[in-house]
């Protein structure tokens, strides 16, 4: 409570007190106090800056002041940040990354789609993961190419976190090399990715690309087609709730009578799903299924979802 309290202060003597709980052995305490130094960089950046720079090199990397620089702005220390991307620890790296990914620079974008592919994992995770918050009017059309190069080469990267995060920042991508690339990964990558890889098409169909949902649309209709045998893994199973809450955008009536057909389902969680992405719909033509699924539905989870779903269709059609 009093780390969190200092972090709410005005006064530049809590500053140093808190660079001491960073130390912290703690993980707890350690974490409590980045967070309230973060907070403080907003009140008071320059004096935040000011005591960063009197670190020294190793007082700089224990107490975590990577992770505090890429709050400053403006202000940050971007050349520190990279000594550490260049000759920091292992366990240092990672956070430079995210730090650099704060700054929201062009020259910290350009260090990005090398360190995606350099020899520590945690490295690489946070470089990808990074690339994806860049806005493209940030980085330029060129950038956003080179981006999606290396996004898309990732994709078939050996290591699954390194998939299932490059998969997770193409969301960021509207292109239709980007949309193709994500809808390989739902029929060829492992299970996991293609969640990603769901997530994103849905991501990028929320924002109007009809290629997108299509994609969906198409990946939906054959998983229909394979009926219970969708049902023999248990990330198969999350891949197709996924692509069921997608289903919530598309106007098409394909999209509607997949919903519907999940309704029906033998599991309640697919039957929840497919309930929850009806409601969203804003279709007057739900209510009749709904409300039959409602009258034949025993599970309390699936229930509330049905209700809920219900309620929320009501309100967007004036149905009430």
């Amino acid at each position: 409570h009093l780390i969190d309290a200092l972090g709410r202060v005005t006064d530049r003597r809590a500053i140093p007190i808190l660079f001491r709980c960073a130390k912290s052995v703690d993980s707890e305490v350690s974490d409590l106090a980045v967070r309230s130094l973060r907070a403080m960089t907003e009140k008071q950046p320059e004096a935040v800056a000011a005591s960063l720079r009197a670190l020294s090199e190793d007082e700089y990397r224990d107490v975590r002041g990577v992770e505090i620089e890429g709050a400053l702005g403006a202000n940050a220390n971007e050349a520190r940040i990279l000594g550490v991307l260049d000759s920091g620890r292992d366990e240092h790296r990672p956070r430079a990354v995210r730090a650099l990914a704060e700054l929201r620079s062009l020259a910290a974008f350009s260090r990005l789609p090398a360190l995606a592919f350099d020899a520590v994992l945690e490295v690489r995770v946070a470089a990808v993961i990074a690339m994806g918050l860049y806005p493209i009017d940030a980085i330029g059309a060129l950038g956003a190419e080179k981006r999606r190069t290396a996004l898309v080469s990732l994709l078939d990267d050996r290591e699954p976190q390194v998939c299932e995060a490059a998969a997770a920042a193409l969301a960021c991508d509207d292109s239709d090399a980007a949309v193709g690339a994500l809808a390989g990964t739902l029929r060829g990558a492992a299970l996991s990715v293609a969640i990603s890889a769901v997530r994103a098409l849905a991501a990028i169909a929320a924002r109007g690309r009809e290629t997108a949902w299509r994609e969906i649309l198409a990946f939906a209709v054959d998983e229909m087609r394979r009926g219970s045998e969708r049902f023999s893994n248990p990330l198969a199973i999350e891949v197709w709730k996924e692509a069921l809450s997608a289903l919530a955008y598309p106007p098409v009536p394909a999209a509607f009578e997949i919903l519907v057909d999940g309704l029906a389902s033998e599991r309640w969680d697919v039957r929840a799903a497919a309930a929850r992405a009806l409601g969203a719909r804003c279709d007057r033509n739900a209510f009749t299924p709904l409300r039959a699924a409602l009258q034949r539905e025993s599970d309390l989870v699936v229930r509330r979802a049905l209700e809920d779903a219900l309620v929320a269709l009501a309100r967007e059609t004036r149905g009430i």
